[in-house]
This record gives structure tokens, sequence and C-alpha cells, in this order.
């Protein structure tokens, strides 16, 4: 494998994960552009292992959660509730067990090695539990956040973004590390994670298409049937705003490391081992 790597400042290399310090925006879009060309396939079907069955599902207990009377109005089914809940928790593991494993998976590609599913998801499970906890966390912290104003929690959004390849590479206290590199260079850490956001924030606008549907259909087996259907639509949209995050992540995450020190993407290989 070739050598990559930036050895200072302004000494740029090919390296297929860590953008060039002095190419600016151009040379973060690049690498995210090369990490979806290269990874889309993995990093969808890690997502659609680990991110679609549990969104379906969750989804459909959300909204079975409640359920419409005579009076058209709205009454709280808290074992329904209670088991949402619980999915939820489920929900968020298999969520970290993949995004641990997507980590992985855009490490290998990236050195032109060949991952497989089975590889990636059990190198997930050595990660999947310290990610989970740091993202509940994160969750924590950002829902704090929205309970003081919406300002707090886009500041506790960008500042716990990095907790995943954080702990995937230096298997360390994910929202500190995370917190110490978006830091150290606040204004740049947002123009790249800024536009990531954006594209994000449309593609999740498309949830809410279907969500209202149940409401409008009479019957409990209509009601079910739009549920399901409104499951399958959101973890259909949760796949690419899955891969597209993760490529954004990863990338941000070289790029603000390799300006504290020297970085390739054989130590990061090395590294996620």
């Amino acid at each position: 494998m070739a050598t990559y790597g930036y050895q200072a400042i302004g000494q740029p290399t090919d390296d297929p994960l860590v953008p060039d310090p002095a190419a600016g925006f151009g040379g973060w879009y690049d690498r995210v552009v090369g990490v979806l060309r290269r990874s889309w396939q993995s990093l969808l079907t890690i997502a659609a292992v680990t991110i679609a069955g549990p969104t379906v599902l969750l989804t459909i207990l959300t909204n079975v959660s409640y359920d419409q009377n005579a009076a058209d109005d709205w009454n709280f089914r808290p074992v329904v509730g209670l088991l949402a809940f619980v999915v939820w928790i489920g929900a968020a593991y298999l969520g970290s067990l993949g995004s641990a494993a997507g980590v992985w998976a855009i490490t290998q590609e990236a050195a032109g090695r060949t991952v497989t599913l089975g590889e990636a998801l059990r190198f997930g499970r050595t990660r999947a539990l310290a990610v989970w906890g740091w993202q509940i966390l994160s969750s924590i912290l950002i829902a704090l956040g929205i309970c003081l104003c919406l300002i707090g929690s886009v500041y506790f959004a960008i500042a716990c973004s990095l907790v995943t390849p954080v702990i995937v590479y230096e298997r360390t206290a994910g929202i500190p590390r995370s917190f110490k590199l978006t830091h150290a260079r606040f204004g740049h850490t947002l123009s790249r994670l800024v536009p990531l956001a954006l594209v994000v924030i449309v593609l999740s606008c498309c949830l809410g298409a279907p969500s209202g549907l149940s409401a409008s259909i009479s019957g409990d087996v209509g009601r079910f049937v739009a549920d399901v259907g409104g499951g399958l639509w959101s973890a259909v949209v949760a796949l690419p705003i899955f891969v597209l995050v993760l490529a954004g992540t990863v990338v941000t995450y070289a790029d603000l490391r390799a300006r504290e020190t020297p970085l390739s993407t054989e130590q990061l290989l090395r590294e996620a081992s």
C-alpha cells in the first residue's frame, strides 16, 4: 500500500482520508466525495442491517402508542410507549454498532482493502458499547441544549459530533476528546459540518412526509398499514443520511487531528484494529 499522510502543514500528499491542511474546504469536500464513491455500498449494507429494521419497528410503535377515539382525541398507550422506549434503547445500540462498523469499513476501503459485512460487524461489536454510552450522553447534552436555547443544542451537537471516530481510532473518552478537537478550530469545524448538517436537514424533512397519513385513514387495519408504510419510508431516508453523516464526520475528524500532528490513513488503519 502506498504511503500517505502529511509530514507537515503545506506538504500535501494524496491521502484518501486526510485532507491537505492547505487545501481549504475543497480538500475536505474531495475526501468526503472519495469516501462516498469507495464505500457507499458497504455503508448502505451496514445501515440496512443495523439501522433500517429498528427504524421501521420504532416508527410503528411510536405511532401506535397513541390511539384515536371517537371524539378525535388522542390517547397515550403507556404499555406500547414503554415498549417503544425499550426498542429505542436497542436501536441506539445497534446504531452505535453500525456506526463503528462503518468507520472501520471506510478506513479499510480507503487503504484499498476489501470489506465484508461480517468483518465490519465483528469489529463494530468491539466498539459498540463505548460508542453507545457516549452517544447517549451526547443526546442528553443536546437535549439540555434544547432546553436552554436552540443555539445551545447546535453547539453541543457540533462539539459531540466526532465521538464515534474518536472511540474507534483512539479508544479514549469520546465527548472530552471530541470537544478538544472541535474547539481547537471551532470556526473551521463549523465550515465543514454546517453544510453537511444542511444537507441532512433537507433529507430529514422527507421523514415527515407520511407522518400524518394514518390519522387521515379510518379503521385500525388501514392505520396500521399506513404506520408500516411510514416506518419503511423513514428507514429508506435514514440510509443515505447514515452514509453521508459517517463520511463527513470521519473526514472532519481526520482533518482536525492532522492539524494537531502528522496523520495518515495507514496510521488510522493500525488504530482501527
